[in-house]
């Protein structure tokens, strides 16, 4: 198809945890990216979204080379949706100047947050012009090398007729409904601390959601994912959308992610009786101190206790919870045991746990002056270079606790908190392809290093 606008998800040549192909089993949609393209096409532009997952950026190009794509007139439209993805993003920009010097690359995505100025251009000179923020009102001026003009549009995420088939080979990926954009919480680690949230989609809307992706995939149990950073809704508008979801007749079940105070007892009820089965659980930390110190909430021991009844009352109904627990800079042997302790006493109730140190995203003024404020509690790069050479660092955590510690801490509690089919249950809800069978995955599970994985096989 020539003369489409191309829009590719820069892949992985190495991700943040490489767990060996077990990881390269993940199937990352980039809603961004799919919010962009559809934006296009309900202005009457085609388009197709490749994402380069963990092929060789060579495939893509010579995908694009088979099919004609390349015959277009308009820039390619890269998304890098995070900073791992970079050498990625700069390999496929390289081979596609050599094949075809005179296209134009547009970029962009979450990948270029909190970078400073001037640092991707560097890294990838073969970028013709990279925009930071939402692109929805700029795309189409974008593609039209109108990089200043804005037009006024409906993001995608307040539209309900998302068009997954853009996607080359959409049915390996499970269809995401974006419910709003923003946190605003102020979790100091957070790259969302700042950016405040976008309108709920309404019960009505998110029905027509669920049946639009439906539609789309023929298949009435598909697999959804709530995309939000973290998924709240009130007593009432679960209520409203309980009832409309089972006004009409729909048997989807759906993941999300949330903190453990944005729900209560009566909206999980009305959430579980609309289809909900995986919530992603932003604890964070089983210490006070540490929960404290990385701004989650100035009430730690209220905090943990909501916490608790949260994943009872889960427990109760069949709704899965996986528990993501952030080594943070401070750590000590004895802030290790607390939160320990913590999850061994509510072991029962968890599915899964994902368990890994705080890592440094970006190398702008911001993010200098929030590592520089970590210094007291003892935490120090592992490389004071990483920064300005990745985008990204590791930390040594505290003067206890090493970053080879943190791996290592991080590993053995998974372990003891996730089995193999846990893991692989969680992970068939947004992750992996549709289609992989558990024995499948069992056959993969043993070609790795066992040692490496972050649950005990069964």
């Amino acid at each position: 198809m020539s003369n489409s606008v191309i829009f590719v998800s820069a892949g992985l040549i190495k991700g943040k945890k490489d767990y060996g192909s077990i990881s390269q089993l993940n199937q990352y949609l980039n809603v961004g990216a799919l919010s962009l393209a559809n934006t296009l096409k309900h202005e009457n532009y085609r388009t197709i979204l490749l994402h380069g997952d963990y092929k060789k950026p060579e495939d893509i190009i010579s995908f694009l080379l088979e099919k004609e794509y390349l015959k277009t007139n308009y820039p390619i439209c890269l998304s890098i949706p995070s900073i791992y993805a970079v050498q990625w993003a700069s390999d496929f920009c390289k081979q596609l100047k050599s094949v075809k010097p005179e296209q134009k690359i547009i970029a962009g995505g979450r990948g270029t947050n909190s970078l400073k100025k001037g640092w991707l251009k560097n890294k990838v000179p073969e970028i013709d012009y990279i925009h930071t923020g939402y692109a929805d009102s700029y795309i189409e001026s974008l593609i039209n090398n109108d990089y200043k003009n804005k037009k006024n549009v409906s993001p995608i995420h307040e539209d309900n007729n998302v068009d997954y088939k853009i996607i080359y080979e959409y049915q390996k990926y499970n269809p995401s409904i974006e419910i709003y954009r923003g946190c605003g919480a102020g979790c100091y680690f957070c790259i969302d601390k700042n950016i405040n949230f976008t309108t709920l989609k309404n019960p009505n809307q998110i029905c027509d959601a669920i049946e639009n992706a439906i539609n789309c995939y023929e298949n009435k149990n598909i697999k959804l994912y709530f995309e939000a950073s973290h998924f709240k809704m009130n007593k009432q508008d679960s209520y409203l959308f309980s009832s409309e979801y089972n006004k009409r007749g729909l048997k989807t079940c759906w993941r999300c992610e949330s903190r453990v105070d944005s729900m209560d007892n009566d909206t999980i009820d009305n959430l579980f009786n609309a289809g909900l089965k995986v919530i992603d659980v932003g604890l964070e930390s089983g210490s006070a101190t540490q929960i404290r110190n990385m701004g989650k909430t100035k009430y730690p021991d209220s905090y943990l206790a909501k916490a608790c009844r949260m994943l009872e009352k889960c427990k109760e109904l069949g709704i899965w919870t996986k528990i993501n627990i952030m080594l943070y800079p401070g750590e000590t042997s004895e802030t290790i045991k607390e939160t320990l302790i913590w999850l061994s006493n509510n072991k029962s109730y968890i599915k899964g746990v994902s368990i890994y140190p705080l890592i440094i995203y970006g190398n702008d003024n911001n993010t200098h002056i929030y590592l520089n404020s970590l210094k007291k509690y003892g935490a120090r790069p592992v490389s004071i270079n990483d920064l300005e050479n990745n985008g990204y660092c590791n930390l040594h955590l505290s003067d206890s606790i090493s970053y080879e510690d943190s791996i290592q801490i991080s590993r053995e509690l998974s372990k003891e908190y996730m089995t193999d089919k846990d893991y692989f249950d969680l992970k068939s809800f947004g992750y992996f392809e549709q289609g992989l069978d558990y024995q499948k995955f069992c056959d993969i599970l043993l070609k790795n290093d066992i040692e490496k994985l972050p649950f005990r096989i069964t």
